[in-house]
């Protein structure tokens, strides 16, 4: 019975620990923009040095190692205690991003939009050029007109916002539980801003008769902007410090199940002897 009590015991630290390594995990990921090898390291940091002091408790309790003693036990009790209080603001950061799931998502379509629009922003931009600068010549003179218009919309630039408008359209799960969506965001920022760049060098000129300046959209930027502060403002709080407590708490469990031993050595056989209460 007490040694089913003790497996017991380790099941149920080991459920607490991958769940509270898990939410961390997630919260480090919104921190460092989505680069994963880095929550990765942090998490199995975690979870190797906390299973590895509970560990050493039980194995000394059991064993009654003199080489560990009281004091040892103790400081490896505190080691766990102290992991999950520096892992406690990763964790309680993603409680809070939890906790406002429905207002990010929304925020989330927000950005998705302002990606669309970005192609829809260039169009009416593009076009209210072409026809200011045709209402602003004295003389009327077609061919610089659609020299402007070939200018500022080239042959290519139709196929390249249809396959921009099937990208975010195919854009999967964005769902705050996806490991990947501040790595997904990353990569729609940077996707943005080289699209943007590139319709500010085709803008990027001034014909006679022209008092218009190269296209300007930051939109996106806003819209990401907002979204990532809510990731990364989201930080320490008590309710960290509470749940490190129970969760070290736990991490004790199969401590305090453990049975001391005795142990004795005769003619080069070692005998156990459980101690009984």
């Amino acid at each position: 019975m007490r040694k089913f009590n003790l497996n017991w015991g380790v099941m149920l630290a080991a459920v607490i620990l991958l769940g509270y390594t898990y939410i961390s995990f997630l919260g480090l990921l919104y921190k460092v923009d989505g680069v994963i090898w880095k929550a990765v390291l942090f998490a199995i940091a975690i979870i190797v040095l906390v299973a590895t002091c509970v560990y050493i408790m039980v194995n000394s309790k059991m064993t009654k190692s003199k080489e560990v003693g009281v004091v040892g036990q103790v400081i490896f009790g505190a080691i766990i205690l102290a992991t999950f209080l520096l892992s406690g603001g990763p964790f309680t950061s993603f409680l809070k991003v939890a906790g406002s799931k429905d207002a990010i998502e929304a925020e989330i379509v927000n950005v998705k939009n302002a990606v669309s629009g970005l192609d829809v922003e260039y169009n009416t931009y593009a076009a209210n050029r072409v026809s200011e600068y045709r209402n602003s010549m004295l003389e009327r003179n077609e061919l610089k007109v659609q020299s402007l218009h070939r200018r500022l919309n080239p042959d290519s630039i139709t196929t390249m916002q249809q396959m921009r408008q099937e990208w975010v359209a195919d854009i999967g799960d964005m769902s705050i539980w996806n490991i990947r969506l501040p790595q997904n965001l990353k990569y729609m920022q940077q996707c943005v801003s080289e699209w943007t760049d590139n319709y500010v060098q085709l803008s990027d000129f001034v014909y006679d008769s022209e008092k218009n300046q190269s296209f300007k959209y930051e939109k996106f930027d806003s819209s990401l902007n907002k979204l990532m502060d809510s990731f990364k403002n989201a930080g320490y709080s008590l309710w960290a410090v509470i749940v490190a407590i129970l969760s070290a708490l736990v991490m004790m469990i199969p401590y305090w199940l453990a049975i001391p031993t005795q142990t004795r050595n005769t003619k080069g056989i070692t005998y156990v002897k459980q101690i009984k209460h």
